[in-house]
């Protein structure tokens, strides 16, 4: 079989069993999606400090964790756009490496001002570092396990979510919550090691470019040690004429047709979802705080939730390869509605709280990672870094006003649980937008 484009090289792909190769992709991008996950959660389970040390109200509490946001958004919308030109592997390795310091420097910050800066600053890393680490486990993934992988390395956004709030209940009494900033940064920065060994870069940005041919080769062999390939690195293609068909693709592409609606129709879902996946992790804790319970308590409640994000995770990329996409996505966040909706009638007890809060968690950290998974199977690969990130930018907006609306809605006075009133509408819309998509994509 002679491969000499990325369409050939992406079938082939995509036809292989999972292998070894496969299997250590997947944990090493886990591992990134939990490091960010992890820092990008941090605000949440220290809020609750920080309004008693510095003696902040909410809504300047809400600007504080919508900055991180905001620069999550930013991170996004340029991360995808530098990768689809220097490599998803490099720009994830940096990305990595800028939130893992920049956490670290978060722990000495003297007053909200500042750390709204950093936080910010954070946000940059960790939004060019998900949709890369996706779109990277898109590429090498078989079909057959695609969505599949792509949800149990979102599994880590999760997973690094609830081990912020077990360590949050641990280190904050002993060292209060600058030591939560100081594991979030030095994680990152060990890992390094590990990206910069086992984490490749993607041989079909590689062959769009015709760069580094040995390196492609190298790579197959892990991947496969069939003979039955020979992919072309056509000299004659110079880099004008590859700049001149990577010009066919630009940025704006994804607005043109036959793109146009099918990515506004995932903007708004992922708008949504990030709305109300960041609301609960940014906002959790402190609800059930001011609830009457104890900042333990509202802790582990928080970690609950996350874990039950985890579990989801796994769980919905399994079903989405069996039921499809939109059918498993849609049941989701119906199902979400409704257990919001009962959190505000029933919430007399921890346990009761922590049942409900973990199937809430469950379906709306796992229908996000779905949303992922059409955008890294429905773009082509030269704007497919592009899409994605493009997309989790804009669904970072929706993150930003998650976290800033609570605040502001919190200042007013409103009984903490009544906040699930208003996560119902979100959740919503967000199952309009899952049936819109499907009609988009199969016309």
């Amino acid at each position: 079989m002679k491969i000499s484009d990325e369409g050939g090289l992406w079938s082939y792909l995509e036809s292989q069993p999972l292998n070894k190769f496969h299997i250590i992709l997947t944990i090493i991008c886990l591992l990134i999606l939990t490091l960010d996950g992890f820092d990008m959660t941090i605000m949440g389970f220290v809020a609750p400090s920080l309004m008693d040390e510095w003696e902040i109200g909410h809504d300047v509490l809400g600007v504080a964790m919508s900055s991180g946001l905001l620069g999550l958004a930013c991170g996004a919308l340029v991360g995808g756009t530098i990768a689809d030109q220097f490599g998803r592997k490099n720009v994830i390795f940096c990305a990595v490496l800028l939130f893992g310091v920049l956490s670290i420097a978060s722990a000495w910050s003297p007053d909200i001002e500042t750390l709204i800066i950093l936080r910010f600053l954070t946000g940059l890393g960790l939004g060019a570092a998900q949709p890369n680490v996706a779109t990277l486990i898109a590429e090498y993934a078989p079909v057959k396990y695609k969505s599949t992988l792509i949800c149990i390395i979102y599994c880590g956004i999760t997973l690094g979510s609830a081990l912020v709030g077990f360590i949050a209940k641990e280190v904050i009494p002993a060292f209060g919550w600058e030591g939560v900033f100081i594991v979030g940064g030095i994680l990152p920065i060990i890992s390094l090691i590990l990206i910069a060994i086992y984490l490749p870069e993607s041989i079909l940005y590689l062959l769009a470019k015709q760069k580094n041919a040995n390196y492609v080769d190298k790579v197959m062999k892990r991947i496969t040690t069939a003979n039955d390939y020979t992919i072309e690195f056509n000299p004659a293609r110079s880099d004008d004429t590859v700049a001149h068909q990577q010009a066919k693709f630009t940025p704006i592409e994804i607005l043109k047709q036959p793109y146009l609606l099918c990515t506004l129709s995932l903007w708004l879902g992922l708008f949504m979802n990030l709305m109300c996946v960041n609301f609960l992790s940014n906002w959790m804790p402190l609800l059930i705080r001011e609830s009457g319970f104890t900042l333990t308590d509202a802790a582990l409640i928080g970690a609950i939730a996350q874990v039950g994000g985890t579990l989801g995770n796994i769980f919905i990329g399994v079903v989405m390869d069996r039921w499809g996409y939109h059918k498993t996505m849609f049941l989701g966040m119906a199902s979400a509605v409704v257990f919001s909706l009962l959190l505000t009638q029933y919430h007399s007890t921890l346990m009761i709280i922590g049942i409900l809060a973990f199937f809430l968690g469950t379906v709306v950290n796992s229908v996000n990672t779905g949303w992922t998974s059409l955008s890294a199977i429905y773009y082509p690969t030269k704007i497919r870094a592009t899409g994605t990130s493009t997309m989790t930018a804009i669904g970072r907006t929706g993150a930003i006003l998650g976290a800033f609306i609570g605040g502001l809605i919190l200042a007013t006075g409103i009984q903490a649980i009544n906040m699930f009133y208003f996560l119902a509408l979100p959740l919503f819309i967000c199952a309009i937008a899952v049936l819109l998509n499907k009609k988009l994509i199969t016309q």
